[in-house]
């Protein structure tokens, strides 16, 4: 109950935590701005701690998970679509609190992290990235993504305490420090599904053609 309470996870500043992340995450690279990046802070007792940046997968679709607009709107909508789908692109928590403390910190911060933004992010996404354009398509969020990197040493077991379950596997094919690629262990991928909202985009955020109208009142 007392990490519950003392932790918070908060909108934050997307460049503040690219730094955070090119600095101390183990991949040393700010997240694509392609990908429409976000960013959440963990905080500590008000104190911060790590972040969270979700964005947009870098694939368009996936078999059994997800398919492109373009496959949903010739018939096959019993699938989701990819603006239906975020990646945890980055997690990073101060290693210090990944040491054993006796208060259970080290075992559930980064779960419990987790669960707070899952919470928030089918809000937060509509706000981040309103579907303005092409409100035709589904928009809710409906899974999040997310990898652990066997070569680096991660197992799934923050997500797998967070309520994902293991999807399947890929092959992990990337560069740390920006050299050339390099195979490097498996990637796990886990996926977390999320409920249809009873709510419209526009219950959040208004719509252009209301939004210039309060502003010629």
């Amino acid at each position: 109950m007392g990490l519950k309470k003392n932790l918070q996870v908060k909108r934050c500043n997307l460049q503040w935590a690219q730094e955070l992340v090119t600095l101390n995450h183990y991949l040393h690279r700010p997240v694509d701005k392609r990908a429409l990046p976000f960013a959440y802070s963990i905080e500590l007792n008000e104190k911060p701690v790590g972040c969270i940046i979700m964005a947009i997968p870098h694939w368009n679709r996936q078999r059994g998970l997800f398919t492109t607009q373009s496959q949903w709107l010739n018939g096959d909508r019993n699938q989701l679509t990819t603006w239906q789908v975020l990646l945890i692109s980055r997690l990073w928590i101060n290693p210090e609190l990944q040491q054993p403390q006796s208060n259970g910190h080290a075992n559930c911060i980064a779960s419990c992290a987790i669960a707070k933004m899952l919470k928030q992010v089918q809000v937060d996404w509509i706000k981040h990235h309103p579907p303005v354009k092409c409100p035709m398509f589904p928009y809710h969020i409906r899974l999040i993504l997310s990898h652990a990197d066997t070569g680096a040493g991660h197992e799934g077991t923050i997500y797998k305490a967070a309520g994902f379950e293991q999807w399947g596997v890929t092959q992990n094919q990337r560069s740390r420090h920006g050299g050339k690629q390099e195979k490097s262990g498996t990637k796990l991928i886990f996926i977390k599904r999320l409920p249809e909202p009873n709510y419209s985009w526009t219950d959040i955020v208004k719509p252009p053609q209301q939004l210039s109208l309060a502003l010629a009142i």
